[in-house]
């Protein structure tokens, strides 16, 4: 499944760079060429597909919020409707107090450490989510990854405009349109593997998200 949805991902996630690139080519057709220049018109791809891997994990948090916590709590843990959907707005209500901490935090300990300690909050979450018994502690579980992906899309979006070689805004461009394909694909293969086993284990996806952008964070975000 997560290969096909890499294939289906990269086929379509070049078609924005190749708008790009002809905007480009274009607007540099009366310019001689340059080694500079002809550097500028490659896109650097493995910088890049990093970066939109740290953006879908965090989006994927909103996605289990949106289609699947409600459903785990009544289903899986047998909460009342009304009980279950406080789910949703529990964990979009963390990400929000973390949208507005995200700014301070990384001022104060930098984008590096705030986005591996995101990560591993996702992580840490979702495994509270998957062994929890209880609706309020599977609520807390939310929370914490709901918080921990607060900060993430934001550090992708702040990394991939400063990419080298690329053009103002063509990163965060191209970033948005892959993020689109991450909220396309996520919530389906949750479905699938939720439909193959069950639901609680789908959502071990939160924990190698988590995980997923921890290594990322790592490696990526002390290049800043």
């Amino acid at each position: 499944v997560w290969s096909a949805v890499a294939v289906i991902a990269a086929r379509a996630g070049a078609v924005p760079a190749r708008f790009v690139r002809s905007a480009e080519s274009e607007a540099d057709a009366a310019t001689p060429a340059t080694p500079r220049s002809v550097a500028r018109r490659r896109f650097p791809w493995k910088l890049f597909i990093p970066l939109a891997l740290l953006a879908i994990t965090g989006t994927l948090v909103e996605e289990v919020a949106n289609n699947w916590v409600t459903l785990y709590l009544s289903r899986d843990l047998g909460a009342a409707i009304g009980l279950a959907g406080i789910g949703f707005a529990t964990t979009l209500g963390a990400q929000f107090v973390g949208r507005l901490l995200g700014d301070p935090m990384t001022d104060r300990w930098g984008r590096d450490a705030v986005a591996r300690s995101g990560g591993v909050m996702i992580a840490a979450g979702g495994l509270l989510v998957v062994l929890s018994p209880y609706v309020w502690l599977a609520m807390v579980g939310f929370a914490i990854a709901g918080f921990g992906t607060a900060t993430l899309v934001p550090a992708a979006y702040a990394a991939s405009d400063s990419l080298p070689g690329v053009p103002h805004g063509t990163g965060v461009a191209m970033l948005g349109w892959w993020m689109r394909l991450g909220f396309l694909f996520t919530s389906p293969v949750v479905g699938v593997i939720a439909d193959a086993v069950e639901l609680r284990f789908a959502l071990l996806l939160l924990v190698a998200a988590g995980a997923t952008a921890t290594v990322i964070g790592h490696q990526l975000m002390r290049r800043e």
